[in-house]
């Protein structure tokens, strides 16, 4: 019983009544600014929040403009907007 109760929890329990899934797939399209070099896991901005997010391909240079192409679970990768 205890099980069911922290899974729903989990689930359903996220910021302003939006789970941690659904806030993560809201991200899909999102653009920002790579805050570190991601070598290919760093961290970026995306709608003024801080991120861990892994390059889509090689290494993305700080400061570079990013879009998010990918969603997996916690697991945000982006790619260099050109």
């Amino acid at each position: 019983a205890s099980t069911g109760f922290v899974k729903k929890h989990l689930l359903q329990g996220g910021i302003g009544g939006t789970s941690t899934y659904e806030k993560y797939q809201q991200l899909l399209d999102t653009t920002g600014t790579a805050e570190t070099d991601l070598r290919p896991v760093g961290k970026a901005k995306l709608d003024g929040i801080r991120y861990d997010v892994t390059a889509e391909t090689g290494s993305i240079e700080r400061g570079s403009d990013v879009k998010v192409v990918k969603v997996e679970g916690s697991t945000v990768t982006v790619r260099v907007t050109s």
